[in-house]
């Protein structure tokens, strides 16, 4: 996947099922996808060009995977408790 911030655009390249991939396909799609609009959300709030360091935390895939990876379980979370 790639996040173009210049067309605010996601693309995400179309992989055939061999014996090379994932098993689950739909599920990697969108893990995919949470990561990059991660990556589109953290440029649309300045965090890729202030990131405080030389290193761009704000760019960073280690950052950009745990929102991914985390904001399901985060957002039904707060589902269940009423805070949304």
């Amino acid at each position: 996947g790639a996040m173009d911030q210049t067309l605010k655009r996601i693309v995400i390249a179309k992989i055939e099922p061999d014996r090379n991939t994932v098993r689950n396909l739909d599920e990697y799609r969108k893990k995919v996808l949470r990561h990059e609009i991660i990556h589109a959300f953290m440029y649309e709030s300045g965090m890729w060009n202030n990131s405080g360091s030389a290193e761009c935390w704000g760019m960073d895939e280690t950052i950009t995977d745990w929102f991914a990876i985390q904001s399901p379980k985060i957002y039904k979370a707060f589902e269940e408790v009423g805070c949304l």
